[in-house]
């Protein structure tokens, strides 16, 4: 089951992104549907499989489900330019949610230790900062940012630490989607606030992005 799963993404990832790089539209919306519900998919087998608390997997999943549907609204940005705030804000908002349920769903089981959550809040900060040297314009999403970069941050130093501690599968799937998720951030940053939107750009963030989730999600099998 997980390797279909797996393929049925893969298809369906590769489809978005061959029509998404030279249009819009309804049908790259319902591909990366499709593929954000195979990673859904993935973490349901790990609610059932894997070791983890019920009440952990379900907040992953949670996350997950927010970051579905922030997904979805951020597409809408391209479908309705004339409302692309809006839904830039309502993309943003939904994915915050997204990583406050991934770090809820670690710390349920782990606990809370503020190392991770002073190491996130600085770099939060260093980005906010990185803004005005890089002369990015965040406009109406200064807060949203801001926000969100403190909460993605958080939920990769996190990763990091049950990594250094751990050292075992879950953690390790977990950070890497962590830093991925990362890094898939910084690129759409770039598309939205830079104007970097070529084939490339658009590529690069999709292909880190939904791998981000394919992981996190996978790590619940362990």
């Amino acid at each position: 089951m997980v390797y279909f799963v797996l393929i049925v993404g893969i298809c369906s990832l590769l489809s978005f992104l061959v029509i998404r790089t030279n249009k819009g539209g309804f049908y790259p919306l319902v591909l990366k549907t499709i593929t954000s519900f195979c990673f859904l998919g993935l973490g349901l087998l790990g609610l059932v499989n894997g070791s983890l608390p019920i009440t952990s997997c379900s907040l992953f999943i949670a996350g997950g489900i927010c970051g579905l549907i922030g997904d979805i609204v951020l597409d809408l940005k391209i479908t309705y330019p004339e409302d692309s705030e809006k839904y830039l804000l309502l993309g943003m908002s939904s994915f915050t949610l997204c990583h406050i349920f991934y770090i809820s769903a670690t710390m349920y089981v782990f606990g809370t230790n503020m190392w991770y959550i002073f190491g996130g809040v600085i770099v939060g900060v260093a980005f906010y900062l990185s803004t005005f040297v890089m002369k990015i314009k965040l406009k109406k999403a200064n807060v949203n940012s801001v926000l969100y970069a403190l909460v993605l941050n958080i939920s990769v130093f996190q990763a990091l630490f049950l990594l250094v501690e751990y050292k075992d599968a879950f953690s390790a799937l977990l950070f890497t989607g962590a830093v991925l998720f990362l890094i898939s951030d910084g690129i759409l940053m770039l598309t939205y606030f830079k104007g970097k939107d070529s084939r490339l750009y658009i590529i690069s963030n999709h292909l880190i992005y939904y791998l981000a989730q394919f992981l996190i999600m996978g790590s619940l099998m362990f």
